[in-house]
């Protein structure tokens, strides 16, 4: 700062002794004039005007039309000696002397200090600076930059980004090669590569505009705990405890403001309650959403692909975002040696900065198309089309890793091994993609436990075919009614994207398992209108198994 006055010993280094927090020879600043003496026990730099990036302008590069204002403030503490720290202040915190105390320290004098301030604000934009929040892949002005910790002005970052103070490792293509490899031999069949290129591959999402998360099941002593160790010290990512898991703060905060992927350990072992409220941050991270939190009104930009990582992860709702990697004893392959080098993760990003954004997205398209043409599932399977855009996502980041590390695309098998997966997944979701399913499934369960109490029956009911079929008579807004009243059921309702009758009907008709609509029966004495016949030949390929009662 200019102005400051130092001891003979000290000239020419920074404007603190040493030894000393304050130089006892002559501790004197130019707060106001040279003759008054120190205020503080710190020494601050100038107040800089800082333009932070609005979040529409971070994610999708449009032009920004809401900037946010605040000011950077540096300052050298002795703890800290010749290493600056930095700050940064709302317009409502810049003359709070409570809030520089907790930063920074002592104020000796606050008049003084505050005459100081005020000097320092009117000359702020000098050294006017325009940020983005945001560490890893992200736009900037229209264009795609790499961005670390240190880029960052985050007014609370510990809270608002679990990567604040990253730095991404460096190396080279050979690194990645040998990277590559290792991943490729510990497990068979790709398991663990899989893992590898997916988090690569989450730097994509400012450009793709949505990302997977992935779902890694693993039998017990399959190796997933190393596996996760080596996926940390190779990405430096973090892998987040079940119990960092309990707040709904601490998982915001985990995945926000950044492109580098996040691990949720132990995922399986969490209260169905905490279950519920994971279920609609993933839902919203598989995207972007921004929020803001608190009596300050903290912001959030939550967008980081999780890996959800347990024995067994219970994501039913989540089955159409994400993609899945299994571990198993079989596959064991030999072990991630410890003097692995990291992957470079710096080069990487500047690597897809300088990939023009239309041609990522032509790529994505056309690895679409792939998975579409080997896909097991119908051509009307809406859900399962958005699991193989999540699985083209996957072998496009492989498509773009080969041409990093200079590799052939078709090494280790990557590919057929990846569309092996993706069709195990649908197969065995098939059942359990779409919300009727589950609702069904609930309804079933309360049926044989005897506590639906609305009408309904069983029935042979004539089909197209000419043969009879047994089937459910039921009215869909009663199975809604029945659901979102019913105490026991409350935590599995809010839980449901579906809450009305009209939309649940509207599913069982476009699913193929209803024989006849607005049909009429007889049921305990009572005439019933407008009932829905479901077929139970037609649920039980999906999984759903009823126990037909005939005796009223």
């Amino acid at each position: 700062m200019q102005g400051i006055r130092q001891h003979p010993a000290c000239a020419g280094s920074i404007p603190l002794c040493p030894d000393s927090t304050i130089c006892k020879a002559d501790s004197k600043t130019a707060i106001g004039s040279r003759s008054r003496p120190q205020s503080a026990i710190f020494r601050a730099r100038p107040v800089t005007h800082v333009a932070i990036q609005s979040h529409l302008a971070t994610i999708n590069g449009t032009p920004d039309h809401q900037p946010e204002t605040v000011f950077g403030i540096s300052a050298q503490l002795a703890r800290h000696g010749v290493t600056l720290q930095r700050e940064v202040a709302t317009d409502d915190k810049l003359f709070n002397l409570e809030w520089w105390k907790g930063r920074f320290g002592a104020i000796w004098k606050p008049a003084q200090f505050q005459r100081m301030i005020n000097l320092m604000e009117r000359a702020a934009h000098l050294g006017a600076r325009d940020v983005v929040n945001f560490v890893g892949l992200a736009w900037r002005d229209g264009q795609l930059v790499a961005l670390e910790g240190k880029d960052c002005f985050f007014v609370e970052p510990q809270k608002q980004c679990l990567y604040y103070n990253l730095s991404f490792p460096r190396g080279s293509a050979q690194q990645a090669r040998t990277v590559l490899q290792a991943y490729q031999a510990t497990f068979q069949h790709n398991a663990a590569a899989i893992a590898l290129v997916w988090a690569l591959g989450a730097h994509l999402k400012t450009m793709l505009g949505f990302y997977p998360h992935l779902q890694m099941q693993a039998e017990k002593g399959s190796g997933k705990s190393k596996l996760l160790e080596s996926l940390q010290s190779t990405l430096a990512f973090q892998v987040l405890s079940g119990q960092m898991l309990k707040t709904d703060h601490r998982r915001r905060a985990s995945v926000s403001y950044t492109s580098q992927p996040v691990g949720w350990d132990e995922f399986s072992k969490l209260p169905k309650a905490i279950l519920s409220d994971i279920d609609a941050l993933l839902q919203s991270t598989y995207r972007f959403e921004f929020t803001r939190v608190g009596a300050s009104l903290t912001p959030y930009l939550m967008c980081a692909p999780v890996l959800l990582a347990g024995e067994e992860v219970d994501v039913q709702s989540l089955q159409s975002k994400l993609c899945r990697s299994s571990l198993s004893v079989a596959r064991q392959g030999t072990i991630i040696p410890h003097d692995l080098p990291q992957f470079p993760l710096w080069p990487w990003l500047q690597f897809l900065a300088s990939i023009d954004t239309q041609r990522l997205r032509d790529l994505h398209q056309q690895y679409l198309a792939h998975c579409m043409q080997h896909s097991r599932a119908p051509a009307g399977d809406a859900t399962a089309k958005r699991m193989m855009e999540n699985y083209g996502a996957i072998l496009t980041a492989w498509a773009l890793l080969c041409e990093f590390a200079e590799i052939d695309i078709e090494q280790g098998h990557f590919m057929p091994d990846l569309l092996a997966e993706m069709n195990s997944h649908i197969a065995d979701t098939d059942g359990t993609r779409l919300p009727w399913v589950w609702i069904m499934e609930i309804l079933l369960s309360e049926i044989d436990a005897k506590r639906f109490a609305h009408p309904y029956t069983w029935d042979q009911i004539k089909t197209d075919t000419g043969h009879n079929e047994m089937a459910l008579f039921v009215r869909p807004n009663h199975v809604m009614d029945h659901i979102s009243t019913a105490p026991h059921l409350r935590a599995k309702f809010d839980a449901l994207p579906v809450k009305t009758g009209r939309i649940f009907k509207a599913q069982l008709l476009q699913s193929g398992v209803v024989l006849a609509d607005d049909i009429e029966r007889k049921i305990h004495g009572v005439r019933s209108a407008h009932l829905t016949a479901i077929s139970l030949a037609s649920l039980e390929q999906l999984g759903l198994y009823a126990t037909p009662d005939t005796r009223y």
